[in-house]
């Protein structure tokens, strides 16, 4: 364990905005599975939740959360490339604040499918067999997102906090010649 910290302690500055920039990556992947009756209707990837795309015919409007998300994760790649402790804390907070939006997100999907198979199954004549037919699988890459936000923050945080701090040329105040 002391290798690891001490791994994290010499590698942090560069290991946070590679963590971060790889989380930014990983909005390629699939996030989203469909599924009708255990037939796969479509895969959604990060990049089209956070842009817009289409399933089949249907049309998928921009999901606010993962934008959130996504702009979070962006925004902790660029707080970690200086080294000032309020952009730690920036980061940190980016990071956790895109975990929660994910969470927000995985819960409103959930949310509106459970209510939609409600509707479905009042209005079928088959009733409570409609309620299974609609699926929703979190893939990988929604995963990959979901880990590297809060190995991003807990780097940064430990790689920062975790060693006495040095401030840069630019962080002290410059003396007049007095």
């Amino acid at each position: 364990m002391e290798k690891f910290a001490m791994f994290i302690k010499e590698r942090g500055r560069i290991l946070a905005p590679a963590v971060l920039g790889l989380a930014v990556i990983c909005f390629a992947l699939p996030f989203v599975d469909v599924s009708c009756a255990g037939t796969k209707v479509g895969t959604v990837s990060g990049f089209d939740l956070v842009t817009g795309s289409s399933v089949g015919e249907e049309e998928i409007n921009p999901n606010w959360w993962v934008v959130a998300a996504f702009v979070c994760a962006a925004l902790g790649v660029v707080f970690t490339i200086f080294r000032r402790r309020i952009l730690s804390i920036l980061t940190a907070v980016t990071s956790v604040v895109g975990v929660v939006c994910l969470l927000i997100f995985r819960g409103d999907v959930n949310s509106k499918l459970a209510a939609f198979t409600k509707e479905a199954a009042k209005e079928s004549d088959i009733g409570g067999a409609v309620a299974g037919m609609f699926t929703v699988d979190y893939r990988y890459g929604y995963w990959l997102v979901f880990i590297l936000l809060l190995i991003g923050a807990a780097v940064r945080l430990f790689w920062d906090f975790g060693k006495e701090y040095k401030p840069l040329k630019a962080d002290t105040p410059e003396q007049g010649p007095g």
